[in-house]
């Protein structure tokens, strides 16, 4: 009889098949399965024994063979399982020098980055032409760290102790593992910066002054080093750093600070000068600076202080050298100014005319001539500096120049006789503007505060 579960041939009047232990059946004549009639003998109990013992070997079978399955699956991981490798073991950073000026160092450590992997290493064509640029056993991991290993450390230098150093590395593992058939990854690094040597240090701006010089927009940064400063002066000139040094203008803001410093300068400054400097930075503000005099600048009195003086030294010059002395400045008032700035890409010199009114007593006792008369007359400066509302203007006023002369003819019907006179002015307000600003208007920017 066949066993319509397993195929097996057993006996016909076989009850359970040998080969699986399925309960048999036998064929009816109707060609459908009956159940074969057994007559159970009075032993039946070691026939159900018999069942049992098939259903046990049938179960510790599988149970084997389970296990060889899971251990080959387990195998298989193994074999083809990819070496995987952690780069911050390979990789040392440390932090050297003195507090406030410490540093950072790093050392790959490719010989036991090699040592590690050398035997799970599997290049693909690419990373063997990759690693064909190195040289030596260690070509691959060199060829590896090299193109596909990054990191960036933050700070650097100028490290205290209390501060805390971060490395953060960028690894490209998908390319490693295609060229070079291994896992690296790498964790961030976060490293405290204790155990720094402290060292004497020197205030570097405690001994250096600022001041600045020239005209506006022009002016320059001058730096003055003290006597007493422990450091030579070429050296200060050298840890100084600003921001701007020339063409300055009032108001200006620079900032003024200690370059960084190589921490390895910091043994050399100990060594020299028994202290390592150090200088916060500051800003400094432009003030003080002279500027041209331009139609923006408003002019008060006590910028014409020593104007008026050199104007009224030179009435009296003038006065003084007409025949006979018989004419006088009875009042001599200044009025305003001209100021003219050229105009761009003029090349002139900005000027300024400090107008004055000069009332003007005439006599000639031959004749019996007499007159009294006003007349108009200026300063003129080249490149005139005003610093403040309550600075005079810096102008060389030995250099002001007075206009050319006009001649006066003096008449006197009596005597029939003419005596002539020469000023330097106009008799004419509206002349005297003429000649000095409205003549020039196609170079010069100009403003008038003359009444």
């Amino acid at each position: 009889m066949f066993c319509t579960k397993c195929g097996h041939k057993n006996p016909d009047d076989a009850i359970f098949c040998d080969g699986c232990g399925n309960r048999l059946e036998e064929e009816s004549v109707d060609g459908s399965s009956v159940e074969s009639e057994v007559v159970e003998p009075a032993v039946s109990s070691n026939a159900s024994i018999a069942d049992k013992g098939a259903k046990k070997k049938l179960d510790k079978n599988g149970r084997i063979g389970l296990v060889v399955i899971f251990a080959l699956v387990l195998i298989g991981l193994i074999l083809f399982k990819k070496p995987s490798y952690t780069f911050n073991h390979y990789f040392d950073i440390s932090v050297n020098g003195f507090d406030g000026y410490g540093y950072v160092t790093t050392h790959t450590l490719s010989d036991e980055f090699y040592d590690a992997c050398k035997d799970r290493i599997k290049p693909s064509p690419s990373g063997k032409k990759l690693a064909s640029q190195y040289e030596g056993k260690e070509r691959f991991v060199k060829a590896i760290i090299d193109n596909y290993v990054d990191f960036t450390i933050e700070p650097v230098e100028g490290l205290m102790n209390g501060d805390t150093v971060v490395v953060k590395f960028d690894i490209d593992e998908k390319s490693i593992l295609k060229d070079f058939g291994i896992k690296l990854k790498a964790n961030d690094i976060r490293m405290p910066v204790t155990n720094l040597q402290e060292v004497n240090v020197i205030d570097l701006f405690k001994y250096v002054t600022f001041e600045v010089n020239g005209t506006s927009p022009n002016g320059t940064l001058e730096v003055k080093v003290d006597d007493n400063c422990p450091i030579d002066d070429y050296t200060v000139y050298d840890l100084i750093q600003i921001e701007k040094e020339h063409n300055l203008s009032n108001g200006d803001e620079i900032k003024i600070s200690m370059r960084p410093m190589e921490s390895y300068e910091a043994q050399n400054f100990l060594d020299r000068f028994d202290g390592v400097p150090v200088g916060k930075e500051f800003t400094y503000k432009v003030e003080g600076l002279g500027s041209y005099v331009s139609v923006d600048t408003d002019l008060t009195d006590a910028n014409f202080e020593k104007i008026d003086a050199q104007m009224k030294d030179e009435m009296t010059s003038m006065f003084a050298n007409k025949a006979d002395g018989n004419m006088s400045a009875n009042s001599i008032d200044r009025i305003g100014y001209y100021v003219l700035t050229p105009k761009e890409n003029v090349s002139r010199s900005p000027m300024i005319y400090v107008v004055y009114k000069v009332n003007t007593s005439v006599w000639i006792e031959d004749t019996g001539y007499s007159d009294t008369f006003d007349f108009y007359t200026y300063l003129k400066y080249r490149d005139p500096i005003y610093v403040n509302a309550e600075t005079p203007i810096k102008v060389d006023v030995t250099d002001g120049e007075l206009p050319d002369s006009i001649c006066m003819d003096c008449y006197s019907e009596e005597s029939s006789r003419r005596e002539y006179y020469y000023i330097n002015g106009e008799r004419d307000l509206n002349e005297m503007y003429r000649e000095c600003v409205s003549s020039r208007m196609d170079q010069f920017v100009t403003k008038s505060t003359v009444q």
